[in-house]
């Protein structure tokens, strides 16, 4: 086979990463043209010898050092050797997708509830370190592209984004309903986390983006269903809460009332203006909160609780901002 005379690669590498060069045959004195974006990089008996960055390069002993000890160029001039050269694409590489084939498992910190979540985004990088990359990725393959990367690393990815998805929830005690708002934050705890294992290979990591995270609707449905069972145990507590302080309050005035006129039955027998007397088996905190409450406009508590339960429902985003102010302006108008 001939001896080449001028090795370069100026075609363009697409998808793929590399390129090996299909002659072997060279000289001292022949020409290395290296485009932008690429990297070229001698390889002998297995051994990775030296780098090119881009330029034209004439071939010598003086640049060949590592290749040297291994040929030894004795004769100097236009001495014969072989070597496989490898060209590496070097630049920025983006828009690869990435998805969760199963759901990632989260617990609900406000309700404590297990709920399944999907996402999916892309990322993207470029070889910084070609000789990293060309011994621990592309070893003794002819051929490596995107799909390669992908495909050695998509489990770890998806293993760092769940880790992610859960402490951001756990450690900002994040509603899962609120996490989509949060992907921003997220995508970059994620990048921060693989950046260091893709460094090993000679990778770096240009972005890393979440698109979306998603709750299936079955189980969106069983949130929303929950909430509202929490919210309802959660309202008629402050009820009976309100009803314990009216009896206390009654209590306290019959006492103060009886210690005043020394006569408590004469005084529930007047009935103080609160109405008749209370009624058999009637408890009497209901009885008293009862008659205050006739013809009476709807108790504070009520509204109250009302305000909480929608400043609640807006919280865990179960209705948008125009909807909430505009339910807020109707309880108000109540009064």
């Amino acid at each position: 086979m001939s001896i080449l005379e001028q090795v370069k690669f100026d075609q363009p590498f697409k998808n793929n990463l590399v390129f090996k060069y299909p002659s072997e045959n060279l000289k001292l004195g022949s020409q290395l043209i290296v485009g932008q974006g690429q990297e070229a990089i001698f390889v002998k008996g297995g051994e990775i010898c030296d780098v090119f960055l881009p330029g034209t390069h004439t071939i010598k002993s003086a640049n060949l050092p590592l290749l040297n000890r291994i040929v030894n160029f004795a004769f100097g001039g236009d001495t014969p050797f072989t070597a496989e050269i490898w060209f590496i694409d070097t630049t920025i590489k983006r828009g690869i997708k990435w998805g969760t084939k199963q759901p990632i498992q989260v617990v609900d910190p406000k309700f404590n509830y297990p709920v399944s979540v999907r996402s999916f985004g892309e990322w993207g990088f470029r070889i910084a370190d070609t000789t990293s990359f060309l011994k621990q990725i592309v070893g003794n393959k002819s051929l490596a592209n995107t799909n390669l990367v992908d495909e050695y690393f998509s489990s770890e990815i998806l293993q760092k984004l769940s880790g992610a998805i859960a402490s951001y929830i756990e450690d900002n005690n994040c509603a899962i309903f609120s996490v989509t708002s949060k992907i921003n934050q997220i995508s970059s705890i994620t990048k921060d986390e693989i950046t260091a294992d893709f460094d090993r290979f000679g990778i770096e990591i240009i972005n890393f983006n979440i698109q979306s995270i998603s709750i299936p609707k079955e189980e969106q449905s069983k949130i929303q269903e929950t909430m509202a069972k929490r919210m309802e145990a959660e309202q008629l507590s402050s009820v009976n809460l309100s009803q314990s302080y009216v009896t206390m309050k009654t209590l306290e005035t019959l006492d103060k009332a009886a210690a005043a006129n020394g006569n408590l039955g004469q005084m529930l027998g007047a009935g103080l203006g609160l109405g008749v007397g209370f009624g058999g088996g009637v408890p009497l905190g209901q009885q008293m909160a009862n008659n205050m409450s006739l013809n009476a406009a709807p108790p504070a508590d009520d509204t109250v609780g009302k305000l909480k339960k929608l400043k609640e429902l807006f919280d865990n985003g179960l209705i948008d901002e125009s909807e909430y102010a505009s339910k807020k302006k109707a309880i108000l108008d109540t009064l």
